[in-house]
């Protein structure tokens, strides 16, 4: 997997100090489960950051600092998956597959589980930080809600507020995301297929990341589609009369 996007330097940073909100520190996360150079900078970053706090002293700290869980989830769902025995921090996961050429097959009715086909198909494993949230390990634990014509979600719990907002994002071969802002930062990590914008082709373990002065609309590629997680400081907001009008579906956790 050849990777050409990555998150930017003060995002990583902000990662190690445990200063980013949780949804857009999951996203991170799933783009380090692919990347060996982030995860070689972040280590780097945390081994600063270790021996600043060394200097500081015990008597300095109000409080340890994050781990790398934490970072990554909200308490409850943390300690879900410690009960479960998952360790979405540490573990490494299947490198994710997809292929030139493969088509996803026609979407599920509303509300029911994912049997996605070809190369990009219900087997397909999840990036390991996403299991707490999708309650699955592969593709075919994701439960999708209609958005629009070739668009899917599925709002991850444990976000909201401080936290962030972060969901999954189906799009079919050809379809386009309506054009859409963003109150702060929005990470999107590929998991499977390709989709370009003004900015570039995203493919798989790609991390998109823009800011509040940025829209965009994304279009899903024709022979793939594309599947991928979305996380923002806030819900985006769209342009246009039309696409406005799905703003509410958009905000729904149905």
């Amino acid at each position: 997997m050849t990777i050409a996007h990555h998150p930017d330097e003060a995002t990583l940073m902000s990662l190690s100090a445990g200063a980013l909100p949780a949804a857009l520190a999951l996203a991170v996360r799933c783009h380090l489960e692919t990347c060996a150079c982030c995860r070689r900078k972040l280590a780097e970053m945390d081994l600063i950051g270790s021996a600043l706090l060394d200097g500081l002293g015990a008597s300095a700290l109000q409080a340890p600092p994050p781990t790398a869980g934490e970072r990554i989830l909200p308490a409850p769902l943390w300690d879900k998956a410690q009960k479960a025995g998952t360790n979405p921090a540490t573990a490494t996961a299947p490198p994710l597959r997809t292929a030139a050429g493969a088509r996803m097959p026609r979407p599920p009715a509303p509300g029911h589980a994912e049997d996605l086909a070809g190369d990009i198909d219900g087997d397909q494993p999840l990036p390991r930080a996403l299991i707490p949230h999708v309650r699955g390990a592969t593709m075919r634990s994701i439960r999708w809600s209609r958005l629009g014509l070739g668009v899917w979600q599925m709002r991850l719990d444990g976000f909201g507020g401080d936290l962030g907002d972060a969901r999954l994002v189906r799009v079919a071969p050809g379809a386009v995301l309506p054009d859409h802002g963003h109150d702060g930062t929005e990470l999107t990590m590929v998991l499977a297929g390709s989709y370009a914008d003004a900015h570039g082709t995203y493919r798989a373990g790609d991390l998109c990341e823009l800011d509040d002065a940025t829209s965009h609309q994304p279009i899903a590629d024709p022979r793939e589609g594309c599947v991928c997680l979305l996380a923002s400081e806030r819900p985006a907001k769209f342009a246009g009369l039309l696409p406005r009008l799905l703003q509410p579906l958009w905000d729904s956790r149905a």
